[in-house]
């Protein structure tokens, strides 16, 4: 009776530590791409308070849009992802 508890104790142990991992791997992904949005609107941010005329404040708003479309690509085919590999489980 006491292997199978050890036997238990061990398989949930290494469940927990494969989950462990997986959450640390997600956390480091969603903070890369938190750290890549800030650093694009620092960038909007300095663009914007250096402008002087509206045509340089336009072409602050277009780098902001160009630098963040890869961004919202990626974001975009993750939220798909998700979505059919939801429709699939159902």
């Amino acid at each position: 009776m006491k292997w199978i508890v050890t036997i238990l104790i061990a398989v949930s142990f290494n469940s927990f530590a494969e989950d462990g991992s997986k959450i640390q791997e997600k956390k480091a992904k969603a903070i890369q791409s938190i750290d890549a949005r800030i650093k694009a609107l620092g960038e909007l941010k300095s663009c914007i308070s250096s402008a002087s005329k509206k045509e340089d404040l336009k072409a602050c708003r277009k780098k902001h849009k160009d630098a963040m479309k890869p961004l919202r690509t990626e974001m975009k085919q993750k939220r798909e992802k998700r979505k059919a590999k939801r429709e699939a489980n159902q």
